[in-house]
């Protein structure tokens, strides 16, 4: 399948971080863990983060491998621009900017036909964005899939991937990582072992894993999200606008907060802030007329 080649590539770039990290990783006799890793993971000494960035490159190469990209040049080229204006505009923000020029190489964002997602897009330690055009039918504005492109990358500029590992997930995260360095394919590994893992990153919907960012990263995610869409020149009001139509969480984001949660949160906490943003937006970049996205013919 295509995807063990990008896990080829990936794993030489895995060995470059955790040589970077200091740790060897051996393997033991009768695959146990030195007593050195199971003493890493406390609440006060957080995974290494080069390790977390190359699990997060592997895994979203695996995703793009394994799935079909989207070929609509018209609907490549309109992702492609929202998301040059975020990147922009992460760049400009004083709160993100150190960690947006850090991630300035490393953005990718690869547009995937996925008929009918769980999530519109996820975001991927290391930089790498998943965007489903399945999704498209039901967010219909460019507005509304900036600010949730937004939201994914302000996971990655707050560094929420380096914020909710416990023993068990960090310990495990060791546990893999020589089985990465030796090309070993994500599906083949234990479930029980790599499952808490991308759970532990807010991935792990690739291994049927459904454990979501907490609720509180998720809506401060929300929040930033917007803010970084209306500085893009995306008006906010569109955002809610939609989440305010919605009555129940469909299939699309079933691994989000309630949309009557998500829509009284960003009422109440997020869309003042994010209209002056908007409205200081400068350089050509306010959109003040909603656009609709181009049509996706999902076969």
């Amino acid at each position: 399948m295509r995807y063990r080649n990008f896990l080829g590539l990936s794993s030489a770039a895995i060995v470059l971080f955790i040589s970077a990290t200091g740790f060897d990783l051996p393997k033991l006799p009768g695959g146990g863990v030195p007593d050195a890793i199971k003493a890493l993971p406390t609440p006060d000494m957080p995974v290494p983060p080069l390790l977390v960035t190359g699990v997060g490159k592997t895994v979203y190469l695996f995703e793009v491998g394994r799935q079909t990209p989207e070929n609509d040049n018209k609907v490549n080229d309109k992702v492609k621009e929202i998301f040059q204006r975020l990147k922009t505009a992460a760049l400009a923000d004083e709160k993100y900017h150190a960690v947006a020029k850090e991630l300035e190489e490393e953005w990718k964002l690869n547009t995937l036909r996925v008929k009918n997602p769980s999530i519109p897009a996820a975001a991927f330690p290391g930089g790498g964005i998943a965007l489903y055009t399945g999704s498209f039918k039901d967010i219909k504005y460019e507005e509304v899939l900036a600010s949730i492109l937004g939201h994914e990358m302000a996971h990655l500029l707050s560094q929420h991937h380096l914020q909710r590992w416990n023993r068990a997930a960090a310990t495990a995260l060791m546990e893999i990582g020589p089985k990465i360095t030796s090309g070993e394919p994500l599906d083949k590994m234990d479930p029980k072992v790599i499952g808490p893992v991308l759970g532990a990153m807010g991935i792990g919907y690739v291994v049927g894993e459904d454990l979501p960012l907490e609720r509180e990263k998720e809506l401060v995610a929300d929040c930033s999200g917007l803010v970084l869409a209306a500085k893009a020149g995306y008006d906010p009001a569109a955002t809610e606008e939609f989440l305010h139509k919605q009555t129940d969480t469909p299939q699309l984001f079933k691994l989000h907060p309630p949309f009557g949660d998500r829509y009284s949160h960003i009422s109440k906490t997020c869309l003042s802030d994010a209209q002056t943003a908007f409205h200081k937006a400068t350089g050509g970049k306010q959109k003040h007329d909603p656009a609709l996205l181009p049509d996706v013919k999902m076969s």
